[in-house]
């Protein structure tokens, strides 16, 4: 591995070189890995089993194009995917439940802390 940045080196697999990052992703920082869609296609099978590792990002006229992950971190990240909405939109009895909702009585201590 030859160092390119504190942040960045490059390794090789199956003959072809490719970045690897150590970044953000999201809210947490992780090691991502970065290559060409042609370096991927060539690799397919030792990239693919780093996607069970950490994210490899596949690039496409020097821009990012998509992101290999793991099944796991899927349904990790989409388990944390939230949904808005307007209070408008809450039926009267969701306002009801609202309005008369209490603390119970082993979080009172925290409770105060709100306030």
């Amino acid at each position: 591995m030859a160092a390119l940045a504190p942040d960045r080196m490059t390794e090789e697999i199956d003959g072809f070189g490719y970045f690897r990052y150590f970044g953000q992703i999201g809210d947490v920082g992780m090691q991502q890995t970065r290559v060409t869609a042609s370096e991927f296609q060539a690799a397919f099978g030792a990239l693919s089993d780093r996607a069970r590792r950490e994210p490899v990002v596949i690039t496409k006229h020097g821009r990012d194009s998509l992101v290999v992950m793991s099944a796991e971190e899927w349904a990790r990240l989409k388990r944390r995917d939230r949904r808005a909405g307007l209070t408008a939109d809450l039926s009267d009895a969701w306002i009801e439940a609202v309005q008369s909702a209490s603390v119970p009585s082993e979080f009172e201590r925290r409770d105060s802390e709100l306030k």
